[in-house]
């Protein structure tokens, strides 16, 4: 996993909960079409959606404010987010007692 390659390089296990408390975590990119990227290539963006939670938000609704209804409803809600994200944020809605729109 990610994380423990992080921890392994860092040389502590402390650094994954270091890392996490920061919300510095980074993130990953969907592949929409393979092909060959190297240092150094632009890469764009192809769209933007307003409605959809940041990569900040989706790390505090996962890690530190796991009982923010308001954002467990709109990130549970968001296509764009892989399908594995929403479950876990609409199951989290359940076990707080609130139907996921």
């Amino acid at each position: 996993s990610p994380c423990l390659k992080f921890a392994i390089k860092m040389g502590t296990s402390m650094a994954v909960r270091l890392c996490l408390a920061s919300a510095m975590t980074g993130f990953y990119f969907r592949v929409a079409r393979e092909g060959v990227i190297e240092a150094g290539d632009a890469i764009e963006r192809d769209f933007s959606n307003p409605d959809a939670p940041t990569v900040e938000d989706v790390h505090t609704l996962f890690y530190l404010d796991k009982d923010n209804v308001d954002g467990l409803k709109r990130a549970s809600r968001c296509v764009a987010l892989e399908d594995g994200w929403r479950r876990s944020f609409a199951a989290r809605l359940k076990t707080l007692g609130v139907t996921p729109d």
